[in-house]
């Protein structure tokens, strides 16, 4: 079947590449959702990009309205229109239902003077002033839709609803083939969102959930839901069976390949879970560098770091990711955690992969995308759709994860949520003999015997260096540890001020004598 393309981004997706000839479309949706706009869109790239005609039925609108904020998307109507691809009809419902009874009507050969193959009607809602009975306003509304049909290929019908209309369906979506319902929605205290539903196709199947909807500077994007993000191109599922199982990503920390048995795994995703400070970013960092310099390609994805402050972060630690900024070889995706949009960021790194192929990713953190997905039933999805997209295009990814806890012992609460993860390695301050260090130990690492034991690892101006294993000792990993047979609570060491300090400045003077 040869489907009508809608010329959106995003929305052919959801659709499984257009909508069916001779179909209408209802969009309905609240205030301020995108209804007229979508239908603008579909009208002008329809004529644009695809040489179909266009008729535009407004109800209550100015043209000039219309002309003037289809500019602001880079939209000329009157361009069109001089080359007969485009015509704007002002109307009531009443003239445009009497204008389709009569076959010798100005606007039926209006309609075949251009040969229009899509034709939009803002709003139907209007009709609802002809008649109040229910029963005449269907028969009404039939009438209309058969007469419109005849004069074209695809119709766009836009009803305004109420927000206790949301649930629940009406007239105008019984008598169409295809509803599109647009809402925007309340999500955090500080911003609304948008989004996009289809509620029935006929005759064609579609992406089921809330799409997220944006304004861009060139009209909407829509930006499907995590299911059809996971489709990838027969090349990429063959590249994919082509990666030997055996290979090794070094990660530049010499002490650390070597509890892995060499590196990471490639094509696969770990988790790097610590407090704040026992050095993920570094890690993370590290393990891009060390691509890098071997001529791999690299991802790194932020949500609280611009490149100006990521790119003084590395400095600080003698990773210096500058030059292959400039050389194409590391690609930075910065997206602010206040407003991000999951979604989006899920359809954006697929481009990204199709297009750059990289080895390996890094995505600083994990706690920001699990904090903007509230369901937890869909950030398990949103997750798995992402690895399998990483593992599949080849990349070996690593994913920073905050502890809130900076000593004593803790539990991982989201295990549903790193149980997808191949590998999780954790980070801690301990406490030994007054001093303040770090250790580190792989949790699980899948397909390998990997080094079981906790190694103390340090921070030094060319990055971490993993050192000893923690010989004799009890309970490193739950902040303390003490001589077998020993145990040294950490609130008692808290209690002593003194001590903490002291034990801070110990700490201090270790750093800089290894520096």
């Amino acid at each position: 079947m040869n489907l009508i393309k809608t010329g959106i981004s995003g929305l052919d997706e959801v659709l499984y590449g257009g909508f069916v000839p001779n179909n209408a479309m209802l969009v309905e949706g609240t205030p301020g959702a995108g209804k007229t706009t979508l239908g603008l869109q579909y009208i002008y790239r329809g004529a644009l990009d695809y040489g179909q005609p266009g008729i535009i039925i407004t109800f209550e609108e100015d043209p000039e309205k219309l002309y003037r904020d289809a500019l602001a998307f880079g939209w000329n109507l009157r361009q069109l229109e001089s080359k007969n691809l485009l015509r704007i009809i002002p109307s009531s419902p009443e003239a445009v239902r009497d204008m389709l009874l009569k076959p010798e009507s100005g606007f039926i050969r209006l309609s075949q003077s251009i040969g229009a193959s899509r034709i939009m009607v803002d709003s139907v809602t209007h009709f609802r002033r002809i008649t109040e009975n229910v029963q005449e306003l269907r028969v009404l509304l039939n009438r209309f839709l058969t007469g419109l049909m005849h004069l074209t290929t695809s119709a766009v019908l836009i009803k305004e609803i109420e927000g206790s209309e949301s649930e629940g369906a009406n007239i105008e979506e019984y008598i169409t083939d295809t509803v599109l319902r647009l809402s925007y929605e309340q999500r955090k205290k500080h911003r609304r969102e948008r989004f996009l539903e289809v509620i029935k196709s006929r005759g064609q199947r579609h992406l089921s959930g809330k799409h997220t909807l944006k304004f861009t500077d060139f009209g909407l994007e829509v930006y499907p839901v995590c299911a059809v993000v996971g489709e990838v191109p027969e090349s990429v599922r063959d590249a994919e069976q082509a990666i030997p199982a055996t290979v090794f990503h070094s990660t530049g920390i010499k002490g650390f390949d070597e509890m892995c048995r060499g590196g990471l795994p490639g094509g696969s995703a770990t988790v790097v879970a610590g407090s704040s400070g026992t050095g993920k970013t570094v890690l993370a960092a590290q393990f891009l560098h060390e691509g890098l310099k071997k001529k791999q390609h690299a991802f790194l994805v932020t949500f609280d770091q611009p490149t100006s402050a990521m790119l003084s972060t590395s400095r600080s630690f003698g990773v210096n990711l500058e030059r292959y900024l400039k050389e194409r070889t590391l690609f930075h995706l910065y997206r602010n955690s206040i407003d991000l949009s999951v979604d989006e960021l899920l359809n954006e790194l697929r481009v990204l992969l199709e297009k750059e192929r990289p080895q390996r990713v890094a995505v600083d953190s994990l706690s920001h995308l699990m904090l903007a997905i509230e369901d937890e039933n869909y950030l398990v999805d949103y997750l798995g759709t992402l690895l399998k997209l990483f593992s599949r295009y080849g990349a070996t990814s690593i994913f920073t994860f905050e502890v809130d806890k900076m000593f004593g012992s803790f539990e991982i609460n989201s295990r549903r949520t790193l149980g997808l993860f191949d590998n999780l390695v954790l980070l801690r301050y301990v406490e030994l003999d007054g001093e303040i260090r770090r250790a580190v130990t792989i949790l699980k690492m899948r397909g390998t015997d990997h080094d079981k034991s906790i190694q103390e690892y340090v921070i030094t101006r060319s990055g971490i260096e993993v050192k000893t294993k923690f010989e004799g000792r009890v309970d490193v990993m739950s902040g303390t540890g003490g001589p077998k047979g020993e145990t040294i609570e950490l609130k008692d060491i808290l209690a002593d001020a003194a001590r903490w300090a002291e034990a801070t400045r110990k700490m201090r003077q270790r750093q800089d004598q290894l520096k």
